[in-house]
């Protein structure tokens, strides 16, 4: 009579608990980093449509939250390109725009102009916007 010996659940313990480590580890390097950046806040303040010199171009990092603290003398309707956002400031209001400064590259903020027909066109630039990774 020949005997079978019974398989033991403990002799391939060792096999699940690498596969699972490997798993884990191989997920972890799959993930991107996740940069935390810092806390940047700016105040603006236009003057007949435009700011001063030393605020016309705002350098800020990767990851960065952005606030854009806007003052004017003057109702202004803004587009901020590549994050895509419309600002509007009206006088003796400040306005607050957040951003998180996820996409890295130059953009400009342009004054918006109402079309005669309806709509709106582009108006000359008010600020550059520069993310650095």
């Amino acid at each position: 009579m020949n005997r079978v010996a019974p398989m033991h659940a403990d002799t391939n313990k060792a096999a699940p608990r690498w596969r699972r480590l490997l798993l884990a580890l191989a997920m972890c390097m799959a993930l991107p980093a996740v940069a935390v950046g810092e806390q940047r806040h700016f105040d603006l303040d236009l003057k007949a449509g435009q700011l001063p010199k030393d605020q016309q171009t705002i350098k800020v990092k990767q990851g960065d939250a952005v606030e854009l603290k806007w003052t004017s003398d003057q109702p202004i309707r803004m587009h901020l390109h590549g994050y895509d956002m419309m600002i509007a400031v009206k006088p003796g209001e400040p306005t607050v725009t957040a951003i998180n400064a996820r996409i890295p590259g130059r953009f400009s903020a342009e004054k918006l102009q109402e079309k005669s027909g309806g709509g709106h066109q582009h108006g000359g630039k008010i600020l550059y916007f520069e993310v650095y990774p």
